[in-house]
């Protein structure tokens, strides 16, 4: 039923130390991708960014040791709101998708401070 493809639509978030992926279909949305790569990048200086069209995929890499899994921890809660919306994504979501992102990157942002 619905709950299965939902299930299915899933926004997949990958994690190891030093590496992190998102994969789900509207990443091929432009602005989607564009702030999701943005906010993945204010992790770290030094993060590496790419995406992958084929596996509709953003993986960024970066320095574990200059990154306490407690911060990414944090994001948590963020990122499975925002996985509730990318499920449903069209385009009358995209903005509210877009500010969900941004919020998750002043979070991020903050940690430098």
């Amino acid at each position: 039923g619905d709950a299965a493809a939902i299930k299915k639509r899933m926004m997949q978030i990958n994690y190891f130390p030093g590496r992190l992926r998102l994969r789900d279909p509207a990443l091929r949305d432009e602005a989607v991708r564009t702030a999701a790569i943005a906010a993945l990048k204010s992790i770290s200086d030094d993060a590496v960014c790419e995406y992958k069209e084929k596996t509709r995929s953003v993986l960024i890499t970066y320095d574990p040791a200059r990154v306490p899994i407690e911060r990414l921890e944090t994001l948590v809660p963020y990122l499975q709101k925002l996985r509730q919306k990318i499920a449903v994504y069209s385009e009358k979501n995209r903005d509210d998708i877009l500010s969900d992102i941004a919020q998750i990157r002043s979070i991020i942002d903050s940690w430098s401070c």
